[in-house]
């Protein structure tokens, strides 16, 4: 059965990616993520067509450690970029299959991506995606 993320796999096996940490990894599971989003939600769609919504993809955040995050959807300010108290969606990517012992240092990753939004705006809706076991072998 098809899903939504088979384009960004077939793209992910295409590019052949080695180092699922680089960006541009990061960066293709989340336009996959945007325009599936864009698909599905008319009112969201319409939105981004209009200008109300923007886009932006690796965003360094106040807090976490200036960590950035791979993917917001919201009202962007009067200057186009960002505006965490009207962000809809924050999406944060985790592809790389970790150690055992590092589950923790991974999911603290997420946990302060979620804290940082949350305390701008408790509504947004956070989204952690996390691939595992793409290779072959």
């Amino acid at each position: 059965m098809p899903t939504p993320f088979d384009q960004v796999v077939a793209k992910i096996i295409t590019k052949g990616f080695h180092n699922h940490r680089l960006e541009d990894h990061s960066d293709v599971v989340s336009g996959g993520i945007f325009h599936d989003l864009l698909e599905q939600c008319p009112t969201l769609k319409k939105d981004a067509e209009i200008g109300d919504i923007k886009y932006w993809r690796n965003v360094k955040t106040p807090g976490a450690r200036k960590r950035k995050i791979d993917l917001l959807i919201g009202e962007p300010r009067p200057d186009g970029k960002p505006d965490l108290t009207k962000i809809r969606i924050a999406v944060e990517n985790k592809s790389v299959v970790t150690a055992h012992r590092n589950r923790d240092a991974r999911f603290d990753d997420l946990n302060e991506a979620l804290q940082v939004i949350h305390k701008a705006k408790p509504e947004t809706v956070i989204v952690a995606t996390i691939l595992i076991g793409l290779a072959t072998r």
